[in-house]
């Protein structure tokens, strides 16, 4: 996939995910469309693909949520990492091992984001209740958003062409 149409699906997903939160949430858990998108490019792109695209999408979510700057950017980013760390050493060809994945990298998500927030000055209530009411749903719609955007960035991604993306 075109590393500028990437970003294109990086900047409309971090609109989509703003906008509509509020329409797609149950009982206050949403899915995370933008960290869905950027752990299934982590997936499929070196990090230097990916990075840069969880720099934006991270930096987009920071300046268009009512969260202090730096927690998204910061999370996005070390989960593209830890993503693209295990990309050479598991294969993402597997749907459903993509689709597995997303639970455990949802989490991490997370538990690197809420501790931010919360060094932030963001009141925070337990992180055992939070985990159990936020966390875990939030990542299971994660997979199930996952099972929908893994395969069309699998389809867009047998088009692959590098193109140079600087910020």
């Amino acid at each position: 996939m075109n590393t500028y149409l990437a970003l294109l699906i990086v900047l409309i997903a971090g609109v989509l995910q703003s906008a509509l939160t509020p329409f797609l949430s149950f009982h206050a858990v949403h899915p995370d469309l933008l960290l869905v998108v950027i752990v299934a490019w982590s997936m499929l792109r070196d990090l230097e693909d990916s990075l840069p695209l969880a720099f934006v999408g991270g930096a987009l979510l920071d300046l268009l949520s009512p969260t202090p700057l730096g927690p998204f950017t910061l999370s996005m980013l070390l989960v593209s990492l830890v993503t693209g760390f295990w990309r050479d050493k598991l294969s993402y060809n597997s749907f459903l091992l993509a689709i597995l994945l997303t639970l455990p990298y949802s989490i991490l998500f997370y538990l690197i984001f809420l501790p931010l927030l919360w060094a932030t000055g963001y009141p925070m209530t337990g992180l055992g209740q939070v985990f159990v009411g936020i966390i875990f749903p939030a990542s299971l719609m994660n997979v199930g958003v996952m099972a929908l955007v893994y395969p069309l960035f699998r389809y867009l991604d047998r088009f692959r062409q590098r193109d140079e993306l600087t910020i």
